[in-house]
């Protein structure tokens, strides 16, 4: 028989039919099984591990398992800010294009990282001096966030610009939209016919999405 270490025992044989709802899963296993005795000395060991609090930081199964705070709710010490930025010019959006969604920029999530987007930004940027601006609520323009080739929730229908091209700097903290290795992340725009007709031809559509990535493993 499997040896005993204190303070880590092992169930004792009992009667009866050891499977009952009102029976422990514990006490359910069959204690003379050897396998069944090394996974329950595994937890034992795990659990005691687990319950002191110096000992939080080293879980590795997950791997921020019993972290302070989730990496998905604030960026972990060995996280990665991510910041990404892609445009495309009014020229690009033509007539043939009127009511389309037209790829702004589009980003890979690398293998092994999972992580947040939880800052957005999407403006209309005329030339100075040039034509036309984009009026907010109009239907000229219209963005939309695709992950995996559907549509972020949240993110559907966006006709107002979001965040200012003056201050791109990655946001570490704060909630959003999960994302996980190898997701495909798609910022689209979408020019009416009248925004086409109207808003400044030099002019450049700015997308951005901004947060962190952190290891899954």
């Amino acid at each position: 028989m499997f040896p005993t270490h204190p303070p880590y025992t092992v169930p004792t044989q009992g009667t009866g039919n050891r499977c009952l709802p009102s029976v422990s899963l514990r006490d359910c296993v069959e204690p003379n099984n050897f396998m069944a005795q090394c996974l329950w000395k595994e937890v034992a060991l795990w659990e005691k591990i687990s319950s002191n609090p110096a000992f939080a930081l080293l879980s590795l199964a997950p791997r921020y398992r019993y972290a302070t705070q989730s990496p998905f709710a604030k960026m972990p010490q060995d996280g990665t800010r991510l910041n990404e930025i892609g445009s495309v010019p009014m020229a690009d959006l033509t007539a043939a294009t009127a009511g389309v969604y037209v790829l702004a920029h589009s980003y890979l999530v690398p293998p092994g990282s999972d992580g947040v987007i939880n800052n957005t930004l999407n403006k209309f940027v005329p030339q100075p001096g040039g034509g036309q601006a984009f009026q907010d609520g109009s239907g000229q323009l219209t963005w939309v966030l695709g992950i995996n080739n559907y549509l972020a929730y949240g993110y559907t229908n966006i006709t107002t610009q979001m965040g200012d091209v003056g201050q791109l700097g990655p946001t570490a903290t704060g909630g959003g939209i999960r994302i996980k290795s190898n997701d495909l992340i798609q910022f689209y725009v979408a020019a009416s016919a009248n925004g086409i007709a109207t808003l400044d031809p030099n002019g450049i559509v700015v997308c951005a999405f901004q947060g962190w990535l952190y290891a899954n493993r």
